[in-house]
C-alpha cells in the first residue's frame, strides 16, 4: 500500500510539473533615452517565449499610471512560442525623467512586472504660449507682476519679458509708479519683433505694509492706440527676523489661534455679519499684533489689545457686510505679529448668505 501511495504521489506531482506555463522575458527594462515630446506617443514591446510545458494565458496589465496604455497578446501562447506585452507611453505634459511599471497576471501562478523609462525633453513654446497676454503691440506673460515672497528688510528686484509683435520700433516712453515701486525697461526702444525686458524693483522699507499687495501701475508707449498700459505688481509682504537659537526661540512671543475657521451659519443678505477671534499668547515674551488684514472690502477687523502679556488672550472683532452678497461666502482675516515662528496666520469666516 505505501508503495502504490507514493506511485500515486508521484504521478501527481510529475503531472504538475508537465502543467505548467513559464514566462521568460528577453527584458524586463527598457530605457527609451531621450525623448522629444513633440513627437507624441512611444511605444514598446515586450517580446516573452512561453519556456514552460502548458499553455500560457495572460489574464491582465495594469499600468502604474494613466500615462501608459498596455497591449498584450491575448490568445494562449502554446508552449515553446512567442507573446508580447506592448506599453505605450503619452510623453505630452510631461517634461522631465520617467519611470512607469507594468504588473502582468497570467496563469503562471505568480505576478510578473516589467518596466519603461526615459527623459522627456519638452518641446519649444511658441510665442503665444511663453507671452500669451497682448496689450496692444506689446506682449507680455501676464498683466499681474509676481514679485513673490519678500522680507520686509530687503529690496526685491524681478525681470519679466516683453515682445514688440509689431513691424516698427517700441518705444517706452514712461511709467507712473508708488514711489516704493521702480521701474525701468531693458532696452527702452524694442526693435520690431524684438524681445525686452520690464524691471521692477519693490522696496518694501518704503511701503510699510505687511501681507499680499496688489498695485497697478501705467507704462507709456509711442503706439498710435493702447498707448497706456495697465500691469498690476503682485507681491507678498512678510517680517524679517534674525536668526535664533532654540533657547531664544522657547523665550519669543507665540500667536495660538483658539481656532482657525469660525462658521456664521446663514444670514440674510444687508444684514452684518459679527464674530469674534480669540488668540493666546503661549510664549515668554509680550506678543505685538502689527496689523490684521482682511481679503475683502466687505471685511472689516480690528483687534482689541496690541500687546498680549505671556499667557493672556487677545480677541480680534470681525464684521461682515452681507450687502449684495449671495450663497456660499469665505471671508479670510490674516493676523500678522512678532511670532517669529509664524508671524502671518489666516483665520477664517465662512457661511452663507440668503438674498432677500
Amino acid at each position: 500500500m505505501r508503495k502504490i501511495l507514493l506511485s500515486i504521489a508521484g504521478f501527481i506531482f510529475a503531472c504538475s510539473l508537465q502543467a505548467q506555463p513559464i514566462l521568460q522575458f528577453v527584458e524586463t527594462t527598457h530605457d527609451f533615452g531621450e525623448v522629444l515630446e513633440a513627437d507624441g506617443p512611444i511605444t514598446n514591446k515586450f517580446e516573452f517565449t512561453n519556456t514552460g510545458n502548458a499553455p500560457l494565458i495572460i489574464n491582465n496589465v495594469k499600468a502604474s499610471c494613466g500615462c501608459t496604455t498596455p497591449a498584450w497578446t491575448k490568445e494562449p501562447v502554446m508552449p515553446g512560442q512567442k507573446g508580447f506585452i506592448q506599453a505605450q507611453y503619452n510623453p505630452i505634459n510631461r517634461p522631465g525623467s520617467f519611470r512607469k511599471s507594468l504588473t502582468i497576471s497570467s496563469n503562471t501562478g505568480s505576478a510578473s512586472t516589467v518596466f519603461i523609462a526615459g527623459q522627456v525633453t519638452p518641446k519649444p513654446k511658441t510665442l503665444a504660449e511663453t507671452l500669451p497676454t497682448k496689450i496692444g503691440n506689446l506682449r507680455i506673460r501676464s498683466k499681474a507682476l509676481n514679485m513673490g515672497t519678500i522680507k520686509n528688510n530687503e529690496i526685491s528686484v524681478k525681470k519679466h519679458d516683453l515682445y514688440n509683435e509689431s513691424d516698427t520700433p517700441l518705444e517706452l516712453i514712461e511709467s507712473k509708479t508708488p514711489e516704493y515701486i521702480t521701474i525701468s525697461f531693458e532696452p527702452a526702444t524694442i526693435e520690431p519683433q524684438g524681445s525686452g525686458k520690464i524691471v521692477v524693483s519693490f522696496d518694501p522699507t518704503k511701503s510699510k505694509e505687511l501681507g499680499y499687495s496688489q498695485e497697478t501701475i501705467t507704462i507709456k508707449t509711442n503706439e498710435a492706440t493702447d498707448a497706456v498700459k495697465s500691469l498690476n505688481i503682485v507681491t507678498t509682504v512678510v517680517e524679517y527676523f534674525p536668526p535664533m537659537t532654540g533657547d531664544e526661540q522657547a523665550q519669543a512671543p507665540k500667536l495660538t489661534l483658539e481656532n482657525k475657521v469660525i462658521e456664521f451659519g446663514k444670514a440674510n443678505a444687508g444684514e452684518p455679519v459679527i464674530a469674534e477671534f480669540s488668540f493666546t499668547n503661549s510664549g515668554q515674551q509680550d506678543l505685538n499684533i502689527r496689523d490684521v488684514k482682511t481679503n475683502c472690502n466687505c471685511t472689516k477687523a480690528s483687534v482689541e489689545n496690541s500687546t498680549i502679556k505671556p499667557g493672556e488672550m487677545g480677541k480680534v472683532k470681525v464684521t461682515f457686510n452681507t450687502e449684495g452678497k449671495k450663497g456660499i461666502q469665505h471671508q479670510q482675516i490674516t493676523i500678522f505679529s512678532n511670532d517669529p515662528r509664524n508671524s502671518m496666520q489666516m483665520i477664517a469666516l465662512r457661511g452663507s448668505v440668503d438674498s432677500n
